[in-house]
């Protein structure tokens, strides 16, 4: 997914999606080795506050591609919990 996204973005935010039992971070880090320009990557833990970055620096034209959840409202942690933070 990192090579990818470093072929076609021109800007790579990453963030947390449905970690289940992994540390949300050595996902994040598996999918950034395949990144080779570390200029155009910033990572966001949480998955709102990475999703209103995006929204956020996006000009006239840009295409923003948000990948993983969909209209999903909760994401599975450790033990199949759903976190769930609410938008202020």
């Amino acid at each position: 997914m990192g090579e990818i996204a470093d072929k076609y973005c021109d800007y790579i935010i990453l963030t947390n999606e449905d970690p289940y039992d992994e540390a949300p971070y050595k996902i994040i880090q598996a999918i950034n080795e395949g990144i080779k320009n570390q200029d155009k990557v910033e990572i966001i833990l949480d998955r709102r506050e990475a999703i209103r970055k995006g929204i956020e620096l996006a000009k006239p034209g840009t295409v923003v591609v948000i990948t993983g959840k969909g209209c999903e409202k909760t994401i599975m942690e450790k033990g199949g919990i759903r976190g769930y933070k609410k938008v202020k």
